[in-house]
């Protein structure tokens, strides 16, 4: 029987241990899950007014897209939420009018086959002449190259400012020009290694796709059936790890305990020496789900090689502001807008929160909610160091984009700004080399190690939780041959 000790008690921790106490439950003497602050819950993080109102300062929603995003699905469901989802389904205003602030003008990117050949601005050229470029341009054999390079090649330089660039702004808040395209959308790198280009490459991979293992609870069907596009919890995607705070906490093999910074990690005879605050535990296996540089801190006395890998993975800090106005100040319904880097503007993107879920207007539905991003890569050049960043800065940041971009012109009645501190990892160009030096260092150490979270493989909520179940079946799979 073994003792897992699980690092972090974000979603990948405690999805995690959640998973060690379902599907390793037999092989499982005790599961400890150690958090260094107060809270559980990681970047998943929600706040509820009396009024029923939500801000989202994380995380506001997933998508039930592939294995990972099913897989999703099917945990909701174990934890009794599935009567708390809020979908939104593919025809809504959310899904199809995602927009781009060009000349401080917003346009809807091209979406579906209305679009393919219709020119419509800021493109020069109808979406099917980009589609075609794609399938004519020769394939080239790369290793790993940046989201912007490859863009160039495979569309043209307008596909790659105004579509590849915000995007990447939006998901990873960093520079498409230094982001891995291996690393962050594989599908699209494999498509051209793979198939020769990526239209081939989207559409093997349609047919190919097989999620059938994934489609066996009714939430995950209706998902699919109902052609959901997104989804979050009826009080706030917090929901998610609350009730696995709550799964955790009724069952006796596991133990939480918070306000436990760990301070080194030894690896002796096959076991693990597990230091934190005034204690210490032994245990047959670590599942760390910290930050890569954390964890780097933790063994760079003993491991310096593997400590080096980890703390070359960099993450960016991103100011987050909620703000709530009086009445329907909005004058275009959809998911929100991007801005392309090569634009002046003082925020990352703005999300329309009411538009989205409007179930979290609360009591008083006639108001508008929208949560803007500031900084990622470019956190310094806008609100400074983030040890001393203003959030009434950032704040005022956020009334002024609101005003320029959307011409609301009245103050918020209620704000929220709250500043994430090395939120979202950079999968930079070389990522890919990065992970397999990893796994050589622990393989070569013989350490029970593995690794979790978003600094490795998928910075989505899905691939947090995806990634820990997967690494919790590998685990059963060795202890069970041992």
């Amino acid at each position: 029987m073994a003792t897992a000790v699980v690092l972090g008690g974000g979603i990948s921790g405690l999805s995690c241990a959640y998973y060690l106490s379902t599907i390793a439950r037999q092989y499982m003497k005790k599961i400890i899950l150690i958090e260094s602050s107060t809270t559980l819950g990681g970047w998943i993080r929600t706040t509820r007014y009396p009024d029923g109102t939500i801000f989202e300062h994380g995380p506001r929603s997933m998508r039930p897209v592939g294995k990972a995003g099913y897989n999703a699905l099917t945990l909701v469901n174990e934890l009794g939420l599935s009567s708390a989802v809020l979908p939104v389904i593919k025809s809504h205003p959310a899904v199809q009018k995602r927009l781009i602030l060009v000349h401080n003008q917003l346009h809807t990117l091209p979406s579906g086959p209305s679009y393919l050949f219709r020119k419509v601005p800021p493109f020069s050229k109808p979406f099917i002449w980009y589609l075609l470029q794609d399938l004519i341009a020769r394939k080239k054999k790369v290793e790993d190259e940046s989201i912007h390079d490859f863009a160039i090649r495979r569309f043209g330089k307008e596909i790659a400012e105004y579509i590849m660039d915000p995007v990447c702004r939006g998901i990873v808040a960093g520079d498409s020009r230094e982001i891995s395209v291996r690393s962050l959308f594989g599908n699209l790198f494999q498509g051209e290694q793979e198939h020769g280009s990526v239209v081939k490459g989207q559409l093997k991979q349609t047919q190919e796709s097989k999620l059938e293992d994934f489609l066996h609870n009714d939430l995950a069907v209706k998902s699919k059936s109902q052609g959901w596009a997104m989804w979050t919890l009826r009080n706030g995607l917090q929901s998610l790890p609350e009730a696995l705070v709550r799964q955790l906490e009724s069952d006796n093999l596991v133990q939480i305990l918070t306000n436990a910074p760990c301070k080194r990690i030894n690896f002796v005879d096959g076991k693990a020496m597990v230091m934190f605050g005034e204690s210490s535990l032994l245990a047959n296996h670590v599942f760390s789900s910290i930050p890569s540089r954390t964890l780097s801190r933790l063994l760079s006395a003993s491991y310096p090689a593997l400590a080096q890998y980890l703390s070359s993975i960099q993450s960016v800090h991103v100011a987050v502001v909620n703000l709530e106005f009086k009445g329907k100040v909005l004058q275009n319904e959809g998911f929100g807008f991007l801005v392309p880097s090569s634009q002046k503007s003082n925020v990352l993107g703005i999300i329309f929160d009411s538009c989205c879920f409007p179930e979290h207007d609360g009591k008083y539905s006639h108001k508008t909610r929208i949560t803007c991003m500031i900084g990622g890569k470019w956190f310094r050049d806008v609100l400074g160091d983030v040890d001393t960043a203003s959030l009434d800065s950032a704040l005022e940041l956020a009334v002024e984009a609101a005003h320029n971009h959307l011409g609301i012109t009245d103050p918020p009645v209620r704000n929220h700004t709250s500043v994430q501190k090395g939120c979202i990892p950079q999968y930079k160009v070389g990522h890919h080399r990065i992970l397999q030096g990893l796994h050589n260092e622990i393989q070569e150490n013989s350490l029970n190690l593995s690794l979790l979270g978003s600094s490795y493989e998928g910075v989505s909520v899905n691939d947090c939780i995806y990634n820990s179940k997967l690494a919790v079946e590998k685990f059963v799979k060795k202890i069970s041959h041992s």
